[in-house]
């Protein structure tokens, strides 16, 4: 993911419907920065009497410049991508 904001952000996290993400301990980026995040799943028999797999990662994180603490400005929340990535696949090129 490639951090295009005018704020780093802090507390980055990847979830996914069907892989165990990785991104390797990164969890901060800097303007302009990135994380390459990997993620794997295992086909099953469901996957291929279905013809695919469709997954779906969503990327969240924190502007490094909101408050922190118990007396942080409400108005600063924990922010998600606004177009997660969806893929699918058929099961034998996953």
């Amino acid at each position: 993911m490639v951090n295009t904001g005018d704020v780093p952000l802090h507390g980055v996290t990847v979830t996914d419907t069907e892989a165990a993400v990785d991104c390797h301990g990164q969890s901060a980026l800097a303007l302009d920065g990135t994380i390459e995040c990997t993620g794997t799943h295992t086909v099953t028999a469901a996957d291929v009497t279905a013809g695919h797999v469709t997954d779906t990662a969503t990327a969240a994180a924190v502007p490094a410049l909101a408050p922190q603490g118990p007396h942080a400005n409400h108005r600063y929340h924990r922010y998600s991508s606004a177009a997660a990535d969806t893929t699918t696949h058929p099961p034998e090129s996953v």
